[in-house]
């Protein structure tokens, strides 16, 4: 998402919509470690924690590309689609890229603005999980883990069939959130760490 379709470098700035999620977390985090300046958009109840995290936090809003327009971006990375996503082209450079992992973005849009638009949720490959794995095993990526589902309840089970949320142990808890860092920043999609019961996402690994 930031390095293979954002083509984010360092030096450069972008603002992550739903920093303090699951998703949006790690991209900041991922950001950061790069040397990129980072806005993030939350709810006015996580702000702090976008700050936490290393970025400057923005209140999420349908104005939001107004909000930063005189501050240009090279990016846009979005975790929450919404009716506000197009309006952050305000923001971005010309030739500047919105990358969203919820929807796709209006491309006719986009390019009469002069920008560029990419959307995709999973696309996994052996190469990024390797390389996000050993961003956690650096101790470097704080994994928010929000919720742990159990599929012996029936609650938890996801509606798609076949397919189950996992149950997390503390004694596992490492492993987890490994596997979790890796299926956020690659697939975009998040079980252990998600703010609301997700299904899993079926994917092949490359």
């Amino acid at each position: 998402m930031l390095f293979e379709y954002a083509r984010i470098e360092p030096g450069q700035a972008i603002l992550v919509r739903g920093a303090a999620g699951s998703v949006g977390a790690c991209a900041t985090q991922m950001a950061k470690e790069a040397g990129v300046s980072v806005y993030g958009t939350a709810r006015t109840r996580d702000i702090e924690r976008v700050r936490v995290l290393g970025a400057e936090p923005v209140v999420e809003s349908d104005g939001v590309g107004a909000q930063l327009a005189s501050r240009p971006l090279d990016a846009v990375i979005d975790t929450i689609g919404g009716n506000a996503l197009e309006s952050t082209c305000e923001a971005l450079r010309r030739n500047g890229i919105i990358v969203s992992v919820v929807r796709a973005p209006d491309e006719a849009y986009v390019r009469s603005r002069g920008m560029r638009a990419a959307y995709f949720i999973v696309d996994v490959t052996r190469d990024r999980l390797d390389r996000i794995s050993a961003i956690v095993q650096r101790g470097t990526l704080n994994l928010p883990v929000g919720e742990v589902l159990d599929p012996r309840r029936r609650e938890d089970r996801s509606p798609h069939a076949g397919w189950r949320a996992p149950q997390a142990r503390k004694d596992r808890a490492q492993g987890r959130r490994l596997t979790a860092a890796a299926v956020i920043a690659v697939a975009g999609k998040s079980v252990v760490g998600a703010s609301r019961p997700l299904p899993l996402v079926p994917a092949k690994v490359r």
